[in-house]
């Protein structure tokens, strides 16, 4: 069925830090303040591994990579792109898909990052930290890739910013099993983040869960 909404947000990251869930399953998100053209966004980014909801201890354990020598494989397509929201389709040339794109990530590039880390002290956190952190200070682009939100003319609620609109599901959205998460499968609309610095340099964030098989079929589906 894949996600809603699938497309990049471009702009500037500008204040970032750990907001908690609200739910008793969602875990604490670190989230990113972005100016675009047509105002800022929210960038929501899973940073906590918790157990399923059905009990397995390993379910929803989260595996990352976080890559500080990066190239992008299309480049020059995201340069070109505005500071804003932009919808991607499977051919745009943009969409992301962790089996399909060469050169983005594989399973076994990833790092498993354990329950017993809480997100303010997980390696992970400290990964992402430093990357935003570095990418405030140096004014540099961020791209995530994931499903868009708005939240009519509301505030957001973490930053106070009008309208509240963002992007989330900052991971791979295909490979789920059958279960809560398995409508979210989908090619070509897998989350991710790219970070292009002034000096020409690009790193880049890779999430995606222990219970996702990176084996798929043509509709996103455990092969």
């Amino acid at each position: 069925m894949a996600i809603a909404n699938y497309g990049v947000l471009t702009g500037t990251p500008v204040a970032a830090r750990i907001i908690g869930g609200k739910g008793p399953h969602d875990q604490n998100h670190y989230h990113v303040r972005v100016h675009g053209t047509d105002g800022d966004y929210d960038i929501a980014i899973n940073i906590e591994s918790t157990s399923s909801v059905d009990g397995s201890p390993t379910g929803f354990e989260v595996l990352y990579l976080v890559n500080n020598d990066f190239t992008p494989p299309n480049a020059a397509g995201l340069k070109a792109l505005t500071a804003s929201v932009t919808p991607l389709s499977a051919d745009s040339g943009l969409a992301l898909d962790y089996v399909r794109v060469p050169g983005l990530v594989t399973r076994e590039q990833m790092i498993l990052l354990p329950i017993s880390e809480t997100s303010a002290t997980s390696a992970l956190h400290s990964l992402i930290d430093t990357l935003i952190q570095k990418a405030i200070t140096q004014k540099a682009t961020i791209y995530a890739f994931g499903q868009s939100f708005g939240n009519g003319s509301g505030a957001n609620p973490f930053f106070g910013f009008r309208p509240d609109q963002g992007i989330h599901d900052i991971h791979m959205n295909q490979g789920n099993p059958e279960g809560p998460h398995g409508n979210d499968n989908g090619t070509f609309t897998d989350g991710g983040l790219f970070v292009q610095f002034p000096d020409g340099t690009w790193s880049a964030a890779f999430i995606a869960f222990q219970s996702q098989s990176f084996n798929t079929d043509d509709n996103g589906n455990p092969a």
